[in-house]
């Protein structure tokens, strides 16, 4: 079994971030969040973001979603037409039926394109988005933990990702790949 991450490796961005970017043009006045955006997604990025940090900040964003997205699900649909052609072809080619795509982003992100991900089984931080809360966190070693709830026993064969984040993966994984843009490496430990 291959296991991919979603967001840089799969997407070419960060999905999450760019369906608020969405938001914002649909509603300019969202724009004033865009520095705390920028600032938590470069953060991320660079690996300076804890857990904790992770779901202060989703459960931040789910508020201001839920409060100014009045139809997520016409919003999603809009902005998946628009940023499907974000989806890499290259790497959605490796993918099989049974893979997985284990992901921090919220699981509303993946409504509208599950079928353009060729039958991999989606596990994503899990929302509340009438509460503005994180059920749970699939985000660093929580990625392990949300994969063995799902298929206990199980070592993925490959694990493809973006970002050195994925450590606890990286190393759960018999092997692991690392995808900048369409170039695929392999990490070696």
């Amino acid at each position: 079994m291959n296991v991919f991450d979603f967001d840089n490796t799969i997407y070419d961005g960060e999905s999450a971030v760019d369906f608020f970017k969405y938001c914002v043009k649909k509603k300019p006045s969202l724009s004033r969040h865009l520095p705390k955006v920028a600032a938590m997604a470069l953060k991320y990025k660079t690996g300076r973001v804890s857990r904790s940090e992770v779901a202060e900040f989703g459960a931040y964003m789910l508020g201001i979603l839920a409060s100014n997205v009045k139809d997520l699900p016409e919003a999603l649909d809009g902005f998946w037409k628009a940023n499907a052609s974000k989806l890499k072809p290259e790497i959605l080619s490796l993918i099989s039926e049974g893979d997985v795509i284990i992901s921090a982003s919220p699981s509303f992100m993946f409504e509208g394109i599950r079928g353009r991900l060729r039958g991999a089984e989606i596990l994503s931080t899990e929302v509340d988005l009438k509460n503005a809360g994180i059920v749970r966190l699939c985000y660093g070693e929580n990625k392990i933990t949300e994969f063995r709830r799902a298929h206990e026993g199980l070592i993925p064969e490959n694990y493809y990702t973006d970002n050195f984040n994925d450590m606890p993966m990286i190393k759960f994984a018999k092997k692991a790949w690392l995808v900048d843009g369409i170039k695929i490496k392999e990490i070696k430990l």
